[in-house]
């Protein structure tokens, strides 16, 4: 008995002298950080991590945080040495800071919180460094996504412990890590990340018509229609105005074949915000789609000229309306300037110059627009192109000429 008591007090002994020893290292590891001898810190705080009897240890914890926070962040050669091996030191710091705050140590959980919100910035910024495309090849930027996945997921869980919302105050919100996590997640085509960044978002109705559209692209991909239309419908409730959710409406409506819904949903509209010029653009937009898929219901030509019109006359200056009902009148005058290039023009002078003359009233109503637009956005080729197109049609070969002249010039430079 004697001999099994002196084995257990030897056992006892050499495990007393190993915590101590895993205790020193971190005693160690803080002596060193508070002397600038971030080589020495990272070698003791290493060997405290890794081991069991420390693993728990929210001091151990928090002092890794420190050096690895002050490795991410030093601005001398030896800051710079060291994250060269170090890359991830900011992501190591933050991870460890929110194990100190695992432990539900009080003691040391403000400081764990205010490291962790100083560290986020940087862990932040080395995400969205990571999914910027300048100079990146398509394995790199396939690394950087995941790289901005990771970082941004260990970026949330500081939240919950964020009761002061001093991540806010830094200029980083949970809404905005979630919306780029999901951006990230539709970059890589991984849907049910999309939708468990971007869904949480949406549940929470959170006013931001990106979300919207990106959830719709996403069940577009994936050939859900029906979903599709309702996240955008969602983002129209929240913000009835937005081009881009209209715009996507638009396309997903037309898709479908149900522009009349969207007709009456735009009249709706209208009824609500008669003065919104661009409720009457995107009405007559509509229904020039709609005639597109019934050429025999030509009123729905006469109520998308009407509203493009109304849509101009509203906000004169808005360049996309004019060019888009300067079009509207050119694409009138095509069938009829086809018809009369099959006439005789002495056989069948009357109907000729009848042609003739419908043709030109288009063409100059065309013009009228496609200036207007040129003097509200000066040397743009597109509506240079609109305009060359025009005159040449009216055989006015002076202003073809010079039209070409000058979309040649400004193409050069």
């Amino acid at each position: 008995m004697k001999l099994l008591k002196q084995i257990l007090l030897s056992a006892l002994i050499s495990l007393s002298l190993y915590a101590g020893a895993q205790k020193s290292n971190v005693t160690t590891a803080i002596i060193s950080l508070r002397d600038n001898d971030l080589k020495e810190a990272k070698k003791a705080i290493d060997a405290a991590a890794l081991n069991e009897e420390t693993k728990n240890n929210a001091n151990m914890w928090f002092t890794r945080g420190e050096i690895y926070f002050r490795i991410a962040v030093d601005t001398t050669t030896n800051g710079y040495i060291m994250r060269l091996s170090e890359k991830d030191a900011a992501y190591k710091a933050l991870e460890s800071y929110i194990n100190c705050l695992k432990t539900g140590d009080e003691k040391k959980s403000k400081d764990a919180i205010k490291g962790a919100v100083a560290v986020s910035a940087e862990v932040y910024n080395i995400a969205i460094n990571a999914i910027d495309s300048k100079d990146k090849s398509e394995q790199e930027l396939k690394s950087g996504y995941n790289l901005a996945l990771r970082n941004f997921d260990l970026i949330l869980t500081v939240f919950p412990y964020d009761k002061k919302e001093e991540m806010k105050k830094s200029g980083i919100s949970e809404n905005t890590i979630n919306k780029n996590a999901g951006l990230v997640a539709y970059y890589k085509k991984d849907y049910p990340l999309v939708n468990k960044y971007m869904g949480k978002l949406a549940a929470a109705n959170y006013v931001d018509p990106d979300i919207y559209i990106i959830l719709s692209k996403a069940y577009q991909e994936q050939f859900d229609t029906a979903t599709a239309i309702k996240y955008i419908e969602q983002g129209r409730e929240l913000k009835s105005d937005n081009p881009e959710l209209i715009n996507e409406e638009l396309f997903l409506f037309s898709r479908t074949n149900q522009g009349d819904k969207l007709v009456e949903k735009l009249t709706k509209a209208i009824e609500g915000d008669p003065t919104n010029a661009k409720f009457y653009y995107y009405r007559g937009n509509t229904y020039e789609g709609l005639f597109k898929n019934n050429d025999k219901r030509t009123d729905y030509l006469d109520k998308a000229e009407s509203d493009y019109k109304k849509s101009v006359e509203l906000d004169p200056s808005d360049v996309e309306a004019n060019i888009t009902l300067g079009i509207f009148y050119y694409n009138k005058a095509v069938p009829i300037i086809n018809e009369r290039e099959g006439t005789d023009n002495v056989k069948q002078k009357k109907k000729f110059d009848e042609l003739d003359k419908k043709a030109n009233e288009l063409l100059n109503n065309a013009l009228k627009y496609y200036e207007a637009a040129d003097a509200l956005k000066a040397d743009d080729t597109e509506i240079l192109n609109y305009l060359k197109i025009t005159y040449a049609q009216l055989g006015n070969e002076v202003k073809t000429v010079e039209l070409k002249k000058k979309i040649d010039a400004l193409n050069k430079k």
